[in-house]
């Protein structure tokens, strides 16, 4: 595998974006056309493995500083940008830590909404 992806951080990276062309495929299938429905979906999929292996792979291309294509924060703020989204940048980081505490266990699902209504609040308060 190595020869294929010459380094070890090919590798990861390549991987990262093939779960991240998954995750976009089972969000595209669950018909998420709005941002909120879009977000919910994004931290339901952290429950699972993919959501797993993609922190596990995003911190260590980010400890060797070769993030790349399996930028989950950039792959984050274009979606976010995408819908429109004025703060997608802040929105992204405060999706991204929550989705990490749900992935690890440090975080209930039903705690999503919760996070959105505050994420829909401010950004009433930015416009």
């Amino acid at each position: 595998l190595l020869y294929h992806f010459g380094t070890r951080q090919g590798l990861l990276r390549a991987v990262a974006v093939e779960v991240i062309g998954r995750l976009e495929a089972t969000l595209a299938d669950s018909g998420n056309r709005d941002v909120k429905t879009w977000l919910r979906a994004v931290l339901e999929e952290q429950l699972t493995a993919n959501g797993r292996l993609l922190y596990a792979i995003g911190d260590e291309l980010a400890r060797r500083g070769e993030l790349g294509e399996g930028d989950p924060m950039g792959y984050l703020v274009a979606r976010l940008r995408g819908f429109g989204v004025a703060a997608a940048e802040v929105t992204a980081a405060a999706v991204l830590q929550f989705g990490r505490q749900l992935a690890f266990g440090a975080g209930e699902a039903d705690e999503a909404d919760r996070l959105l209504g505050l994420l829909a609040q401010a950004r009433r308060l930015t416009e």
